[in-house]
């Protein structure tokens, strides 16, 4: 008797029992379309006595490969059944590969508005890229934006809050761990409770050879967000390749496909790198054509403790987005992050107005935030962005949730 038991998300695992009692669980999995449908095939038998492991590459449309799996069977366990449930099981999984899928009425009713995880930056249900140069900050906005998901802090944005999974190809758990605990740091001045980092994979394989292990992981915890750091690893070997870039979308769809967001992290191609209009990000096209939302990342870094990093949206098919932006501020304690609406201003260094203004009123006494967005007339996160600005250069402190100027504010 055989019987599927499973489907996988790239494969189907069987059972079957043999004449004599036996049992033997077929797995085939990372099945490919390609050529005759290659898979791995992994077979325990269950003996009386003993559990038999087997392992082998196959190809499911090629009568030899069948017929070497048998003969391998046979010197393993001899059994008569064996080439009935070979090809009964081989049958079986071409039969559902290539099952035609029905055409069917699409369902206005449960069509909801275009949502995300975190506006603008992780659309729902879908994969979005963020793409730039080394070094441009992705890696850490990531992870910052992860903690804000996980720990439901509207404060680098609107969230929905969500378990998150960062799976990392490009570093190490220490240090993912270590620029976490920073960012919680830098959190922690502007919000209550203890903010949660993100949950933790470390990737060693191709995306698609890990994609069963992965979506494991996401039904398991209740992920909703999934970051993927960096393409190029996780699309394995050749990032120009059409046909390499396809097999990876199809593993983020198996992710998108069960209501999970993702962010994959990648960089823009050499030629691109200085040219000062749009750039794409490197690899084959489809990883410009495949997202719905593409975000291009520039940075300046104006001394070795701070970073402007501006966020523009160069593909959306959700309708128009503006651009964004983030002050990010290095110290021995913390990390501290800041979200600015207005990241052309924030790269040119242009609201020294607004900065002269603020200081005129911090030198009557502390203020909040929110005090020195009403009296200025400006919004709550350009006046954090320029007080962060401001405490990197020693001119302003803050202390008990108010602002206040230090004893080096410098002449205009």
């Amino acid at each position: 008797m055989i019987c599927l038991t499973a489907e996988l998300v790239d494969g189907f695992q069987y059972q079957a029992r043999l004449s004599t009692g036996e049992t033997a669980t077929f797995t085939l999995e990372r099945i490919s379309l390609e050529q005759d449908a290659s898979a791995i095939l992994r077979i325990g038998i269950t003996t009386l006595t003993d559990e038999i492991p087997i392992v082998s590459r196959v190809f499911i449309f090629s009568p030899k490969s069948r017929k070497q799996i048998t003969t391998l069977l046979q010197e393993v366990y001899p059994s008569s059944d064996w080439p009935t449930i070979v090809e009964s099981i081989f049958a079986d999984v071409a039969n559902r590969i290539y099952r035609p899928v029905s055409a069917k009425k699409l369902n206005l009713e449960t069509a909801d508005e275009v949502s995300y995880v975190h506006f603008p930056l992780a659309l729902a249900n879908n994969a979005v890229v963020w793409y730039g140069p080394g070094s441009v900050g992705k890696s850490l906005l990531a992870l910052a934006i992860g903690t804000a998901v996980q720990s439901d802090l509207d404060i680098l944005g609107p969230v929905k809050k969500t378990n998150v999974l960062y799976v990392d190809w490009e570093t190490d758990e220490h240090e993912i761990a270590r620029r976490a605990k920073l960012i919680i740091r830098g959190l922690q001045d502007d919000v209550i409770g203890q903010p949660e980092p993100p949950l933790y994979m470390q990737a060693r394989l191709p995306l698609r050879d890990m994609i069963n292990h992965i979506v494991r992981e996401v039904t398991l915890n209740e992920v909703g967000l999934v970051i993927l750091d960096s393409a190029g690893p996780a699309a394995g070997g050749d990032i120009l390749s059409p046909s390499d870039a396809l097999r990876f979308f199809e593993a983020v769809r198996q992710l998108t496909s069960r209501a999970v967001a993702v962010i994959i992290l990648t960089h823009v191609a050499k030629p691109e790198r200085k040219a000062d209009d749009a750039r794409l990000p490197i690899g084959s096209i489809y990883f410009e054509n495949y997202p719905r939302l593409t975000w291009e990342l520039r940075s300046e870094q104006s001394d070795a403790s701070s970073l402007a990093v501006a966020m523009y949206p160069r593909k959306s098919n959700v309708g128009k987005l503006d651009p964004i932006g983030f002050y990010i501020s290095f110290s021995k304690e913390s990390i501290t992050i800041v979200r600015s609406d207005e990241p052309t201003q924030m790269l040119t260094e242009s609201n020294a107005t607004l900065k002269q203004m603020l200081l005129e009123i911090l030198q009557e006494g502390p203020q909040s935030v929110k005090d020195l967005a009403n009296t200025l007339g400006a919004n709550t996160n350009q006046i954090r962005a320029l007080l962060h600005r401001l405490k990197l250069k020693g001119v302003v402190q803050q202390l008990d949730g108010k602002w206040s100027l230090t004893d080096q504010v410098p002449p205009f």
